[in-house]
């Protein structure tokens, strides 16, 4: 879960020479949106074969290998399909 995210109020804004309003982002805010991406990107792992991830593994990370047409998962040592096959 993503906790702790700034209060919308709290952040500052300026003015652009248009009118516009900006935000100015904090390094908190900076810092959930990078953890927010990070676990999105985690949850829509989908490619090739070759591009497997290959760091950021933990048992049970899942991936939609496009080379073999169906979702495989990481056991902890290997990507493994829903038989438990090694592939």
């Amino acid at each position: 879960m993503i906790n702790n995210a700034p209060i919308r109020d709290s952040l500052p804004v300026e003015t652009t020479a248009g009118g516009l309003m900006r935000a100015l982002w904090g390094t908190s805010w900076t810092n959930w949106f990078a953890l927010a991406a990070s676990l999105l990107q985690d949850i829509q792992r989908t490619g090739t074969t070759a591009n497997r991830p290959t760091t950021g593994l933990y048992i049970g990370k899942f991936y939609f290998d496009t080379t073999l047409g169906h979702a495989i998962h990481y056991d902890g040592a290997d990507w493994v399909d829903g038989q438990g096959n090694v592939v």
